[in-house]
């Protein structure tokens, strides 16, 4: 028996998963231990307590991109959305009933009512995913057509610290450990007694999943990280104050930029198409380069892992394998700024930034095409 709180504490890491808290779990009852006289308490005061940056939109605080950023959070997959579930919606075989709706991780921290209905083969798919503001309360209504594939969806959860403290418990019940007391959000005692770890994977090795698939919960992360390693405070604050030091020694002007988050969620920041050129062109002189230039989206390779938000563009031109490029969009903005091999073997850097448009497709092929000119030269 365990006489006394115990405590799972966050550092930000974006990785941690619910394999992870099993082996944390299964290293608590090798060493013994089979019953917590106490409380399981949620400690994730790395960061401050600022869920959401400042101006992230009503509409998106339920989007897998919008998701709340706490110093203690899971992901549902390796494509490491923090602070998600994943929703799957299929079709039975009877028309008129329920379609099928599942969810991972499985936690009773949210709760899904399900008002979908198998309609008939070849029918409109209607299905609307709908989590209550400031509840874990998912809704799934709409027409599922018979013998559809299933479809997948992430949706944000309210709270993350406390999230992960169910799947924790869920972890612990499942190697037999009970709990007698409460389970609450607080912070560690100044001098605690440690009984296991789990670490993430090096930053190098982050940045793949990260950059490749355009990880907007990661870049938030990335922002407090820096905030509480050099301000010793894990705000969006601190890290923006970090980030605003290093522009001129990556060539950017702080005239040139306003940055309000990590992600570039915000329509509020602003860069210029320039000074992002001027960044990658000195990114080529840094250490980490190198590192940095592997994790970027390569045109037209069908490997998710490699092509990233790429995968699908510029298949079967000249920029084919050529362009090296990071995707950028939010509403009425598309952006595509990297690196391109060209014909002769030059190689080019570019940024095109396109504002105040609706066509979103109509703004990727655009980027597309002109990419395209740079890798025939």
């Amino acid at each position: 028996t365990l006489k006394g709180n115990l405590y799972i504490r966050g550092k930000g890491d974006p990785t941690l998963g619910e394999r992870d808290l099993d082996n944390i779990a299964l290293a608590l009852k090798k060493k013994g231990i089979k019953k917590i006289k106490g409380n399981l308490v949620a400690d994730d005061t790395w960061y401050d307590q600022i869920r959401l940056s400042m101006d992230m939109p009503w509409s998106d605080e339920q989007e897998y991109y919008g998701a709340q950023i706490s110093g203690l959070t899971i992901s549902p997959n390796a494509d490491y959305d923090a602070g998600t579930v994943i929703i799957q919606v299929k079709s039975g075989n009877k028309v008129g009933k329920a379609a099928s709706v599942t969810m991972t991780p499985k936690t009773d921290y949210v709760k899904i009512s399900n008002k979908t209905k198998v309609g008939k083969v070849n029918s409109k798919n209607t299905v609307k995913i709908h989590r209550k503001h400031g509840s874990n309360g998912i809704t799934v209504t709409g027409n599922v057509p018979l013998n559809s594939g299933a479809t997948k969806t992430w949706i944000s959860v309210w709270e993350p610290t406390l999230y992960t403290l169910a799947l924790f418990k869920r972890s612990l019940e499942k190697q037999g450990i009970k709990i007698t007391g409460n389970y609450t959000s607080g912070k560690i005692p100044a001098k605690p007694t440690k009984l296991a770890t789990d670490h993430s994977p090096k930053l190098g090795t982050i940045l793949v999943p990260y950059m490749k698939l355009s990880n907007n919960t990661i870049s938030e992360i990335l922002v407090k990280e820096m905030g509480r390693v050099k301000g010793k405070v894990g705000s969006w604050d601190k890290g923006l104050s970090v980030m605003e030091g290093q522009f001129v020694d990556l060539g950017i002007g702080n005239d040139a930029i306003l940055m309000r988050d990590g992600s570039g969620l915000s329509h509020v920041s602003m860069i210029s198409a320039n000074a992002l050129t001027n960044l990658l062109y000195k990114a080529q002189t840094k250490p980490w380069y190198k590192t940095y230039e592997n994790a970027l989206p390569v045109a037209g390779d069908s490997d998710r892992s490699i092509g990233g938000t790429l995968r699908y563009r510029m298949k079967g031109t000249a920029a084919q394998g050529k362009v090296i490029a990071k995707t950028g969009t939010i509403s009425t903005v598309s952006s595509l700024t990297g690196y391109v091999k060209g014909k002769k073997g030059n190689k080019y850097v570019f940024s095109i930034i396109i504002n105040n448009a609706n066509e979103e497709n109509q703004l990727k092929k655009i980027e597309d095409q002109l990419a395209v000119i740079l890798a025939s030269n």
